[in-house]
């Protein structure tokens, strides 16, 4: 078998990151607001969690900073969509906490 020259394998990653962006693309589309909201808040809390870091640190660390990228990024195209989405975020103690339980018990169940 032969292996890929460096050419090869970059375009082989491109057609791959392309085809993840077009997939990611989908799923966003049907996800409704709410259900996008969700997904962030596990991600942030499996994020946290990976990390071994305290469960407030979504209040103290991850919303701040969204705030701050937010106000950077003031009258960008994509400044808005951000606002919008972060309104809703609420990544208090208690739902990272939630959010970890509901992952573990998950994984104990599969």
């Amino acid at each position: 078998m032969a292996s890929l020259t460096d050419e090869g394998r970059k375009h082989v990653s491109e057609q791959r990151f392309e085809q993840l962006i077009k997939c990611q693309a989908f799923l966003r589309q049907s996800l409704t607001k709410k259900q996008q909201l969700e997904l962030f808040s596990y991600k942030a809390a499996y994020t946290v969690a990976r990390e071994k870091r305290t469960y407030v640190e979504g209040e103290v660390v991850i919303k701040p900073v969204i705030e701050s990228f937010i106000k950077i990024f003031q009258g960008e195209v994509f400044q808005k969509t951000v606002t919008d989405a972060i309104t809703g975020f609420a990544p208090a103690n208690n739902t990272i906490t939630r959010r970890i339980e509901s992952m573990g018990k998950d994984l104990r169940e599969h």
